[in-house]
C-alpha cells in the first residue's frame, strides 16, 4: 500500500510541477518552461492515456506542450536575428 501511495505523491509532484512550469512558459514567453512542462507531464499522460474514459485525453497533453514549446522556440530564434 505504500509503494502506490508513493507512486500517486510522485504523479501529483510531476503534475503541479508540470503545470506551474507551463504557467510560466506561458507568462514568460519561454520555450524552455514548456519543454519542461512537456517532459514533466509524460509520467502522467503515460499512465492516464489507458485509462477508458475521457481522461484517456490527457494523454496527448505533452504533444500539445511540445508544439507550443517549438512555437515558442521559433519565436524567441527570429527574435534574436
Amino acid at each position: 500500500m505504500k509503494t502506490f501511495q508513493f507512486f500517486v505523491l510522485l504523479l501529483q509532484l510531476s503534475a503541479a510541477f508540470s503545470l506551474l512550469s507551463c504557467i510560466a512558459g506561458v507568462f514568460f514567453q519561454s520555450w524552455k518552461w514548456m519543454f519542461a512542462s512537456c517532459i514533466t507531464a509524460l509520467p502522467i499522460a503515460y499512465y492516464l492515456f489507458g485509462a477508458e474514459n475521457n481522461w484517456k485525453l490527457v494523454g496527448y497533453l505533452p504533444i500539445l506542450f511540445f508544439a507550443v514549446s517549438g512555437v515558442l522556440w521559433k519565436k524567441q530564434k527570429h527574435k534574436k536575428i
